[in-house]
């Protein structure tokens, strides 16, 4: 029996949404404060209503998802995966940078800022990934939103499996991988995850 062969959009279509899969399977990384959060409050002589209200900035991120839904609708799926996986580039990797002690504990309010920008930075890569496989499989929408959300849940356990089998000791490993692994799943999804226009008749 010959192959079948698809058109090329519907190719298309697929491999963006297994690279979809691939960036929720890593968008979970806002729900691990608490794998690092209690060398965050030995390093910074915090109590613990400060770490409360630092993990409350972590989750005050993800409110601003309204700014990555706006903008899906006027920048490529290139560019939102870009702004998040540089924002969490930049907000887990100030928090290495502090639990590493590669620099002096940050002031209270700069840490609150980098952990709204680590919050933050999953909406844009969820609203790239949901936008765009949503108008690429429009009969599906359902589904198709039903697996990528599926995966998103996943993440967390994978990043706290990873954590306790290799960082359990170490936070500040675990905090790089946090900052390095989305980063470099969204670079590779942005070169195969874009919105394919429907065939014309």
């Amino acid at each position: 029996m010959g192959s079948v062969k698809l058109p090329p959009s519907t190719a298309l279509k697929w491999v963006g949404f297994v690279s979809a899969v691939w960036v929720q399977a890593i968008s979970g990384n806002n729900y691990t404060f608490s794998n690092y959060s209690d060398a965050v409050k030995t390093l910074m002589n915090l109590t613990q209503l400060q770490l409360n209200n630092l993990s409350v900035a972590k989750d005050v991120g993800k409110a601003f998802g309204i700014l990555a839904g706006l903008a899906s609708d006027r920048f490529p799926t290139w560019l939102i995966l870009l702004i998040g996986s540089l924002e969490g580039l930049l907000g887990y990797g100030a928090q290495w940078l502090v639990v590493s002690q590669r620099i002096s504990p940050l002031p209270y309010w700069q840490m609150c800022i980098f952990l709204c920008m680590g919050g933050n930075s999953t909406t844009w890569m969820n609203t790239a990934v949901l936008v765009t496989c949503i108008r690429n499989f429009r009969r599906n929408r359902g589904p198709v939103s039903g697996i990528l959300k599926g995966y998103v849940g996943l993440s967390t356990a994978i990043f706290t499996d990873l954590c306790t089998a290799l960082f359990s000791d170490d936070p500040s490993s675990f905090l790089l991988m946090l900052a390095l692994v989305p980063f470099a799943v969204c670079l590779f999804a942005m070169f195969f995850l874009r919105e394919i226009p429907p065939p014309t008749a």
